[in-house]
């Protein structure tokens, strides 16, 4: 697992992992908000260059990375 820490206007990863398609539930994120957060709904919105997908996350504020995010290799 890794954790971006979002601020009021920015997004911080410190912990960089490299990630090979094909990977399922294997790649957890777990987000960090500022207080300016606090009492909103929060949507991570991920994307592989072609297609985006939206994943709401829960109470505890993580995720795992979709499958369909790591099915092509070689895009960042």
């Amino acid at each position: 697992m890794f954790t971006i820490t979002i601020g009021k206007a920015e997004a911080i990863c410190g912990d960089k992992i490299t990630l090979t398609s094909g990977m399922v539930k294997a790649v957890r994120v777990a987000f960090v908000f500022s207080e300016e957060w606090d009492n909103f709904d929060k949507i991570v919105v991920f994307s592989n260059g072609t297609e985006t997908l939206d994943v709401s996350l829960g109470e505890d504020n993580t995720c795992y990375i979709p499958h369909e995010m790591m099915a092509d290799a070689g895009r960042d």
